[in-house]
């Protein structure tokens, strides 16, 4: 009896995946910060007039990932309390700036042209990956 429950304990463990909130919020925001580092990327495979909707695509497909990772942090802010909550609630905010950011970096290259915009944005996305980076530093801390 005591070898079948730590087989199932074991089991247990090996499949529970993540481990809750704690483990959400680093994969989370390894995700975020990858794929906002795609968004400012992309930017210089841009050589012709012809490779903008491949662009906008390209970043469509890094918002699905940006906004489906913040879900997951908002969970985590919901799930947790005092300093966690305040920690998640603030890279929560990071990461949905990173996703409007990138929305007014794609629109700047392929739709406006104006560099200066998408130069404006691409610095707020890195100022926002920068504050998601000191987030997940103070996660750890707790």
């Amino acid at each position: 009896m005591l070898v079948l429950a730590t087989l199932a304990g074991g089991y247990w463990f090996l499949l529970r995946g993540d481990g809750g909130p704690s483990g959400a919020f680093p994969q989370a925001e390894q995700r975020i910060t990858a794929a906002a580092r795609a968004v400012t990327e992309s930017a210089t495979a841009v050589q012709r007039y012809l490779e903008l909707e491949s662009f906008a695509v390209a970043i469509d497909q890094q918002l699905v990932v940006i906004r489906a990772e913040t879900e997951k942090l908002r969970k985590v802010e919901q799930d947790s309390d005092g300093d966690a909550a305040v920690i998640a609630g603030d890279a929560v905010d990071a990461a949905t700036r990173i996703a409007t950011s990138s929305v007014s970096f794609r629109d700047a290259i392929a739709g406006s042209g104006d560099l200066a915009d998408a130069d404006a944005a691409r610095l707020d996305i890195e100022a926002s990956i920068t504050k998601l980076e000191q987030q997940l530093r103070a996660w750890k801390k707790l």
